[in-house]
């Protein structure tokens, strides 16, 4: 319950959105009668590049002051034409998490245009 990760990094096909919070200090107008308090500033950075995921890192740590480390890594690549207009892309993904191992899958889905795009540069 109250878990908030206050780092975190997303990366999904060719897209990696970070997210990174650093405290500020936040003092009321000097006339004022509020109370010099805490904020979080939340820094947002997107970057777009071409090709497919093969790792992925999150971290963070909870309001209790808990860290929470997970590494993914894509091991295989299995690429599917789904129909005419959609390929789309399955790998089995190996997690560390926390250092434990743990096992999932990892898609992608990408149109004809992108897959042909993606595959010529």
């Amino acid at each position: 319950e109250d878990v908030r990760i206050s780092t975190v990094a997303i990366a999904q096909g060719n897209l990696t959105i970070s997210v990174q919070e650093t405290p500020q200090v936040s003092q009321p107008n000097p006339l004022g009668r509020g109370q010099t308090t805490t904020v979080q500033q939340s820094t947002v950075t997107v970057n777009e590049e071409k090709g497919t995921v093969m790792r992925v890192l999150i971290e963070g740590v909870d309001e209790l002051g808990r860290d929470f480390h997970a590494e993914g890594e894509c091991l295989t690549d299995f690429v599917n034409s789904c129909n005419e207009n959609l390929v789309g892309w399955n790998h089995l993904v190996r997690w560390t998490v926390n250092g434990h191992e743990a096992w999932g899958e990892h898609h992608e889905n990408y149109s004809m245009s992108a897959q042909r795009e993606m595959l010529h540069r």
